[in-house]
């Protein structure tokens, strides 16, 4: 049963995108609604099999591959049911079936808007269910049978037997699906040349929830390092933990850079590149965790599947730089005078931070894959590279950050906001300087102190404002 729907579920998808993208670029109707059905059945044939496999690894069902090679008999139920993320096959099942389900949410919301362009997004989304459903059949099956049962399995490693695992890679893996949201809504605002505020408005609550799913899993994720690894921290840059953080990084500038979009019509081609990038970073950072190339305890066997998704990636990110260039003329800033002292530049200043920082840490991770394939040389680019680069780039948010918010679009600072930005900024003052005496002396601890202070106090006055 559970092959069966498998396989239903990878003809539905592929049937679906098809269906979606041709029967709107033709105006057939009945295609169009024939994809809304194919997408349902999908979805009901992906939580079959995500039914029978939870079923058999709950039960212990060792004529299963996947149970025997992550279960035992003296594992506990909820282990046992967390093996369905634990393994490559298992979290990609989990996966599809997060994405399907927001796919038909998004379908659903879209029908209620009448947003001409819900059609394409639609089949943008199942057609990534299609290729989870493909490298599934093809590279790893949850389903696979079992040729030699047996009558225990293999167990759980006992550093993944911790209550946070519960939870934590469920929470990964939906704000993996949540961001091919917001990127297929970009992705078909572009392609199709409609870019005005409209795609952006449907794009940021999307955003919003995936950067929000994406945080949380980061902070799950420490809080299970700190107490099963053992690295007296919550954070080791491992290869497969930066791989997580990139995308919440660039999810985070795409929020700052859809804000200055509608406000004026700024950051025009990094807000429909930016949510492309956070999707695209998922599937690196499945590469990172699959492929096998790092040595992590976060990461699955070595295995060819993280290729795949490299490969796709690699896919996703030349057609989106095709469309920007096709696209350019639309993507054109409004013509407006620069102004140095205006929210928007702050805010610009902000998403270009969390940008480098991005790229940054990219490249310093791929660093040893990189320097080997050039000069046939491994170079391991440690800990105290990423914690020196963090502090101008930190700084510079946290500055941006709280000068931002005191500040006018599209204006300098008016008579009133220069007086509160002068309380505020002598506030800030006054806190550094007291950090720096009451900790001997520290510059970087007073400067973090300070910046958090203006920060904060930027915060209160514009709450005092509008009361």
């Amino acid at each position: 049963m559970g092959q069966l729907c498998l396989l239903a579920t990878f003809v539905g998808t592929g049937y679906t995108a098809f269906a979606s993208v041709v029967g709107w670029s033709v105006g057939s109707r009945r295609l169009l609604q024939s994809s809304i059905w194919a997408g349902a059945l999908s979805f009901l044939a992906t939580t079959v099999s995500t039914f029978v496999l939870c079923r058999a690894l709950i039960t212990k069902d060792f004529h299963f591959e996947y149970v025997a090679q992550y279960v035992s008999q003296h594992l506990g139920w909820q282990y046992s049911l967390s093996a369905l993320w634990v393994g490559q096959a298992g979290s990609l099942l989990l996966w599809t079936w997060f994405s399907l389900a927001l796919a038909i949410v998004l379908r659903c919301q879209t029908l209620r808007t009448r947003w001409p362009l819900s059609e394409p997004a639609y089949g943008m989304l199942m057609g990534f269910c299609f290729f989870l459903a493909m490298v599934m059949i093809f590279a790893a099956d949850p389903m696979a049978r079992n040729l030699a049962p047996t009558l225990d399995g293999a167990g759980l490693s006992p550093v993944l037997q911790h209550p946070v695992m519960l939870i934590h890679p469920p929470v990964v893996f939906f704000g993996y699906a949540s961001s091919a949201v917001p990127a297929a809504i970009a992705f078909t605002a572009l392609a199709a040349g409609k870019l005005d505020a409209t795609w952006t408005e449907l794009a940021r609550p999307w955003s919003l929830l995936s950067w929000g799913i994406l945080g949380a899993g980061i902070l799950l994720g420490a809080r299970w390092a700190y107490t099963e690894l053992g690295w007296g921290g919550y954070w080791g840059w491992d290869p497969v933990e930066n791989g997580s953080l990139v995308p919440w990084l660039l999810a985070t500038a795409t929020l700052h850079s859809h804000m200055t979009w509608r406000r004026g019509g700024q950051q025009k081609k990094l807000a429909v590149a930016l949510p492309i990038a956070t999707f695209a970073m998922c599937n690196f950072s499945t590469f990172l965790t699959r492929s096998g190339i790092f040595s992590s305890l976060h990461a699955f066997s070595q295995s060819p599947i993280g290729w795949l998704f490299l490969v796709w990636m690699i896919g996703i990110a030349s057609a989106a730089g095709v469309l920007i260039i096709v696209r350019r003329e639309s993507l054109r800033r409004h013509p407006s005078p620069a102004i140095l002292w205006s929210r928007e530049s702050m805010i610009l200043a902000n998403t270009v931070a969390f940008i480098a920082l991005a790229v940054a840490i990219c490249l310093g991770t791929m660093a040893p894959t990189l320097t080997d394939a050039i000069v046939g040389r491994k170079v391991v680019i440690g800990p105290q590279f990423y914690n020196q680069m963090l502090i101008p780039t930190g700084l510079l948010i946290m500055l941006t950050t709280g000068l931002a918010p005191l500040l006018r679009w599209g204006a300098p600072p008016n008579a009133a906001q220069r007086k509160m930005l002068t309380h505020v900024a002598c506030t800030a003052v006054a806190s550094a300087c007291i950090a720096y005496f009451g900790s001997g002396r520290q510059v970087l601890w007073s400067v973090v102190c300070g910046l958090f202070t203006l920060g904060v106090g930027s915060i209160v006055a514009n709450w005092c404002v509008d009361a």
